[in-house]
């Protein structure tokens, strides 16, 4: 359970966590935090580490999956291989070989050298790589070519740039997301707001749904919040009619209506290709599809100047 959920050791002292291992055996006394961390938790790695050495040892080819990221629970930047190979029986097959901690600058031959120590600990050679999938970041592109490995870009981190490149950064969308987030920022930070706007959403008959906030990293939060606020819009004019908050105008309105029809295919793709499933074969399809979507013709000059912006971006990275 620590493991699979990410759990901190100190839950084994938590109270409630100890009334239910009671409730469910009396007899049993948790052992201290000490012993979970030093004894219990690295048996299992142990134990992993020496089921995937042997299925590792009779695959002649794998590939990789690469990224740098931050867990819930530690400040800690983190650099995970995952190797990803098929099976006899052809069942794609994957496992996180090492998330090792990164404590210097995030260069490319740091991360080179980051990578080569995993690799090496687990006795793969650079002439098994067949390719390693990451993001477009300048630092990761270079350590794939200081380790001399074969890499492709990340389908799904390309679409994103694609979706900020051609859409985030038109000047008319900025204005529209800065009223947005300006919206939505006034009911997170006041829950005399937030609770006046469920007393609206009650008496409209609406969804009691909080507006939802967007990260700059992830375009389809921007997404989420601009469907959040088109789903609100009637609570939220009820509640500008009385409190000092920005609206938007009916034009942006629409704009927004807009974007939300041309981003859920991007959307749906997005999850579409990050199944543990999704195979490269995927790819092109996808693409043509979402290029079918975004061609035709619409009425509105703005959207259609969007549109042609993304279509750019797709064909340009996905030539």
């Amino acid at each position: 359970m620590i493991a699979l959920d990410c759990q901190l050791y100190s839950v084994v002292d938590d109270i409630g966590f100890g009334a239910l291992i009671h409730a469910l055996e009396p007899r049993y006394n948790i052992p201290s935090r000490r012993y979970f961390s030093e004894t219990v938790i690295p048996s299992i790695v142990e134990r992993m580490v020496r089921v995937i050495r042997g299925k590792l040892e009779v695959v002649k080819y794998l590939s990789f999956t690469t990224d740098v990221w931050s867990s819930n629970v530690s400040s800690d930047s983190l650099l995970s291989l995952t190797a990803h190979w098929m099976s006899d029986d052809f069942q794609l097959i994957s496992a996180v070989l090492q998330a090792k901690s990164l404590e210097e600058r995030h260069t490319g031959e740091y991360m080179a050298m980051k990578i080569a120590k995993i690799m090496e600990d687990w006795g793969i050679s650079t002439n098994q790589v067949h390719c390693v999938v990451r993001d477009n970041g300048s630092n990761i592109v270079k350590a794939m070519n200081e380790a001399g490995l074969p890499s492709y870009g990340c389908f799904a981190h390309s679409l994103q740039l694609v979706v900020h490149d051609g859409l985030l950064t038109q000047r008319v969308v900025i204005d529209l997301l800065a009223t947005c987030r300006s919206i939505v920022g006034h009911f997170k930070h006041s829950s005399v707001a937030s609770h006046k706007l469920a007393r609206i959403q009650d008496n409209l008959g609406l969804p009691q749904h909080t507006l939802k906030q967007d990260v700059a990293t992830r375009w389809n939060s921007t997404l989420y919040m601009l469907q959040s606020v088109l789903e609100q819009k009637m609570a939220l004019a009820a509640y500008a009619a009385e409190n000092d908050i920005p609206q938007l105008t009916a034009n942006q309105l629409e704009i927004a209506r807009k974007m939300v029809l041309i981003l859920a295919p991007v959307e749906e793709i997005t999850q579409a290709i990050s199944k543990q499933t999704a195979t490269q074969s995927m790819v092109i399809p996808l693409i043509r599809v979402l290029l079918r979507s975004w061609e035709k013709e619409d009425d509105d000059r703005g959207v259609q100047t969007m549109k042609n912006e993304m279509v750019k971006g797709v064909k340009g990275r996905f030539a």
